[in-house]
């Protein structure tokens, strides 16, 4: 039996990613991906299917190739955009915690302050 074509190839990878076989799918995209390096649509579903960090790297190896491809440039931003949000968050609870504690120094001081002040 002959070898898939790249297209083929695609078509099983793809059916193996809807299925949950990420796996296989991803042996198969890097076969494909071996053959033609520039496949945009498998380095794609290769961003689909793999880890945040593994993701970012196939959607810049995407807009390596064509900077103009809208969707990787909105999936690459919506990941900076979660990873901004999450610092953001992390900033606004320290600086929340941060104030907390001022408020609470600055109220023992002027009870201090009372409790020493003369009569």
């Amino acid at each position: 039996m002959a070898s898939p074509n790249r297209e083929e190839l695609y078509r099983m990878a793809l059916n193996a990613a809807k299925s949950g076989q990420r796996k296989p799918a991803k042996v198969m995209l890097q076969q494909l991906l071996s053959q033609d390096e520039k496949h945009i649509r498998a380095m794609m579903l290769m961003a689909k299917i793999s880890g945040k960090k593994e993701r970012v790297k196939w959607l810049k190896r995407v807009l390596e190739i064509d900077p103009d491809f809208d969707d990787a440039i909105e999936q690459l931003e919506k990941l900076e955009y979660g990873d901004a949000a999450k610092r953001n968050q992390q900033l606004l609870k320290v600086g929340l915690s941060t104030g907390a504690i001022v408020i609470l120094v600055l109220a023992f001081m002027m009870i201090i302050s009372a409790a020493s002040a003369p009569i």
